[in-house]
């Protein structure tokens, strides 16, 4: 027989039989409770091994080895179970926060499963578990309050900002107490919406007024809704109105501004701004023509724009002779001319500033202009410093629901 055979037969004789290796675990586990920190671990791991030792029957002392755990289990079993409530006891005693009670009724718990005082330990949990539930209630009160507290801060916060007045206003304009809602609305300072539904209120009020006849607020109403709605078109419409029952010299409201009524022929009024406007150049370039002149381009161009197009299309188009292209050419507002000015003198008022008329004078190449003090003198076209006071004739009877001619 060679070596290596000799080798593989020892290495078999010396192979352990089950029952071995059964009863070394069994020892394994009876050993190993010495590491164990919770009675559990140990009492189970001492019946495990009782049940291995029980198995192998009369292998060498597995019945007393049995026996020994056994008794060592139970052992186990009193001594922790007795530890383990007193340690409960003393987080009971000495609880305070939540998290304690939890402890000791995890401790009662695992006294309990091995039937130790089972009562007293029902007792102590239920106690735990009132005063958890009250410590729960107390925490959920004090989040509450935390919460208020926030709204509150944020309620102050938010009373103190453009926000507040906003909200205000809303809800006076959905009640339909529409001048209530414009004050919150002034106070919100005109943030996100606010501008918008103010004017919607202010038209509003002008509805109202013009049912009850107050043309005339109303028409102050319609004219701080600005563009909202149909506010332009029943704004011009009162204001034809107001045109075409007043007399001539009579003050009347015409767009962003007052008019004097000069004259009145058939539907239609000539009509002069009672206030001073812009400084303007009669022509930029010098020329003396009106009809070339940057001033009427200005006026009819840019000026014009001032008015709404409800506005613009009860203007009365003039249509004038233009010699450089043999044709006529279009305005609808224009200074005076030195004829017209002179007619109706004595029903102009007089401004603190000299302005324009149309006429120039070929001779000596300037325009003429109304002094101060109601003279007409004669100064050059590009002077800056004359102040354009316009007229135009205006139609107060017929739709202005057609197109702008503009």
């Amino acid at each position: 027989m060679s070596e290596t055979d000799l080798n593989n037969k020892k290495k078999k004789a010396k192979k352990p039989s089950k029952e071995e290796i059964a009863y070394n675990d069994a020892v394994g586990l009876m050993e190993a409770v010495e590491y164990t920190k919770r009675f559990e671990r140990e009492v189970i791991s001492l019946k495990n091994a009782a049940e291995k030792f029980d198995k192998l029957g009369e292998y060498k002392d597995a019945p007393a080895l049995a026996e020994k755990c056994k008794e060592l289990a139970e052992v186990a079993r009193k001594k922790g179970t007795k530890k383990v409530y007193t340690q409960a006891l003393d987080k009971l005693n000495s609880a305070k926060t939540k998290s304690d009670y939890v402890d000791a009724i995890e401790d009662f718990n695992r006294v309990k499963k091995y039937n130790y005082k089972v009562n007293e330990c029902k007792e102590n949990i239920e106690k735990c578990k009132k005063v958890i539930a009250h410590l729960e209630t107390i925490a959920a009160y004090k989040r509450r309050g935390i919460v208020v507290g926030i709204i509150v801060v944020l309620a102050i916060i938010f009373v103190n900002t453009p926000f507040f007045p906003l909200v205000k206003g809303l809800v006076h304009q959905s009640r339909g107490e529409y001048t209530a809602a414009i004050a919150n609305y002034k106070a919100a300072n005109g943030i996100l919406i606010g501008n918008s539904k103010m004017k919607k209120c202010y038209y509003a009020l002008g509805e109202e007024a013009y049912k009850e006849e107050d043309f005339q607020k109303a028409y102050e109403y319609y004219k701080k809704a600005e563009d909202k709605m149909d506010a332009p078109l029943k704004r011009t419409r009162l204001e034809q109105m107001f045109i075409g029952e007043a007399s001539v010299g009579d003050t009347v409201d015409f767009g962003k501004g007052k008019w004097i009524i000069l004259d009145k022929k058939g539907n239609n009024a000539l009509l002069l701004r009672t206030e001073t406007s812009k400084k303007v150049p009669f022509d930029e370039d010098g020329g003396i023509k009106w009809l070339l002149s940057s001033y009427r381009e200005w006026l009819n161009k840019k000026y014009i724009l001032k008015f709404s197009t409800e506005e613009r299309n009860i203007m009365v188009e003039q249509y004038l002779y233009k010699p450089a292209s043999k044709g006529k050419t279009k305005e609808k507002l224009f200074p005076l001319s030195e004829e017209q000015y002179i007619k109706y003198k004595d029903i102009i008022p007089q401004i603190d500033s000299t302005y324009w008329l149309r006429n120039g004078n070929f001779i000596n190449k300037k325009v003429k202009a109304v002094a101060k003090d109601g003279s007409i003198i004669q100064v050059k076209s590009d002077d800056t410093d004359i102040i354009s006071r316009q007229a135009c004739w205006v139609n107060f009877k017929d739709d202005m629901s057609k197109p702008d001619k503009k």
